[in-house]
C-alpha cells in the first residue's frame, strides 16, 4: 500500500507545525505518519532542536544540495532556504504516510509530481497571528511587520485563487486538531 502526502500550509505563525505535531501525538501509531523533517538555512529559534524540528545547515550547504538534486522542492522565505527531501518518495511507496509543511510555492513545486495528495490551507485571523508572532520573541518588530504583510497576501490569495482541498481555521488549536483528525480519519478509513 502506498503512503499518503498531506501537504499543510499557512502563512507564518498560523501554527501549522504546532497542529500536526498535536494531531501526531493524538493518534499515536494508529496510522504510519509521520512529519517530514525539513530543511534550512535559517538559525533556530529558541528551543529548536536540530533534526527534531528541522535539519538546520548553511547556505553554502544548502546550495550544495540543490546541485546534488536532493530537494523535492525548495524555495527562499523570509531571506532564508527551505526544502523537503526528495527520499520521502521512496518512504511513501513503502506505505509510509507523511504531513509536508510547505508554502504555497513549494505545493505548485510538487503538485503535479503526486497527483493523489491532499492539500490543507490552514488560516487564521489576523490579529491572532500577530499574537503569536510576537509571542515567538525570535523576530524584530519590522520582521513581524514583513510576515504579516505577507500573511495578509498569503490568506487574500487563497480567498480568490484557492489551491487547497481542504481548509481548517486555527484561532483554536483543539478545535483545529479536531478537525485535522476528522480530515485524517476520513482519508485513511475510505
Amino acid at each position: 500500500m502506498i503512503g499518503k502526502l498531506f501537504v499543510i500550509s499557512a502563512p507564518s505563525g498560523a501554527g501549522k507545525t504546532t497542529l500536526v505535531d498535536t494531531v501526531l501525538k493524538s493518534v499515536g501509531n494508529k496510522y504510519a505518519l509521520k512529519r517530514v523533517i525539513t530543511y534550512t538555512s535559517r538559525v533556530p529559534r529558541p528551543g529548536e532542536e536540530n533534526t527534531k524540528d528541522y535539519y538546520f545547515i548553511s547556505e553554502s550547504a544548502f546550495k550544495a544540495k540543490i546541485d546534488q538534486g536532493f530537494f523535492l522542492e525548495y524555495s527562499t522565505v523570509y531571506g532564508t532556504y527551505y526544502g523537503s527531501p526528495r527520499s520521502i518518495i521512496e518512504d511513501l511507496k513503502r506505505g509510509i504516510s507523511y504531513f509536508l509543511i510547505l508554502d504555497r510555492r513549494g505545493l505548485e513545486q510538487i503538485i503535479d509530481i503526486f497527483t493523489d495528495l491532499v492539500s490543507i490551507w490552514v488560516s487564521v485571523d489576523v490579529d491572532i497571528l500577530k499574537q503569536r508572532l510576537m509571542m515567538r520573541n525570535s523576530e524584530t518588530q519590522s520582521q513581524i511587520e514583513h510576515r504579516l504583510l505577507l500573511a495578509q497576501k498569503e490568506l487574500e490569495l487563497e480567498q480568490t485563487y484557492s489551491l487547497y482541498n481542504h481548509h481548517i481555521f486555527n484561532n483554536n488549536l483543539q478545535k483545529a486538531a479536531i478537525s485535522l483528525e476528522a480530515l485524517l480519519e476520513k482519508y485513511f478509513n475510505f
